[in-house]
């Protein structure tokens, strides 16, 4: 397994270095990016290392590995609370679009953590209402009403948007 440099991703950040300058540096493929990127992910989960999640959440964003192996790791990491990387991976699992992740999307947009204090709009809140909207499933929808009784506004008015969404999508369907 290779351990991709902390050092390249920043320099990939910060737009120092092109993504194939970075995989030649590296001594990647672009073929085998998304199976580094994942054998880290589940290093770095395993080490509760919030940098190193920071830097392989980018290179999944980066690379594009919108790749649905990442489902479970993305479940896991959305509601633990060592980390700093919730929207992005709200993000990525309403890209994925996976009926698994129906549950922690829910769990997620009413679960309050710390350094979210300051987030007047719950942007976590309503990117999770919105992965469950992409999901769309009867389960996401079950979800979606149950965050119409939350006491929150927000969280109620992108619940709706959601559920409307969907039946807008149903009925285009038929």
């Amino acid at each position: 397994m290779s351990n991709l440099s902390a050092i390249n991703i920043r320099e990939l950040m910060l737009k120092n270095m092109q993504k194939e300058e970075f995989l030649m540096l590296e001594g990647v493929s672009e073929n085998n990016i998304n199976d580094d990127v994942y054998k880290e992910l589940i290093k770095a989960i395993d080490d509760k290392d919030s940098s190193r999640v920071d830097d392989l959440i980018y290179l999944i964003f980066c690379f594009k590995l919108f790749d649905a192996k990442f489902i479970e790791l993305l479940n896991n990491l959305l509601v633990c609370d060592w980390h700093k990387q919730h929207e992005n991976i709200a993000i990525l699992l309403q890209k994925l679009k996976s009926p698994s992740s129906v549950k922690v999307l829910f769990e997620t947009a009413t679960k309050e953590f710390k350094y979210l204090e300051y987030d007047e709009f719950y942007a976590l809140a309503v990117k999770c209402i919105w992965a469950l909207g992409d999901i769309g499933t009867e389960q996401a929808k079950e979800n979606l009403k149950l965050l119409l009784n939350n006491g929150n506004d927000i969280i109620k008015e992108n619940a709706q948007k959601q559920i409307d969404r969907i039946k807008n999508r149903a009925s285009k369907m038929q």
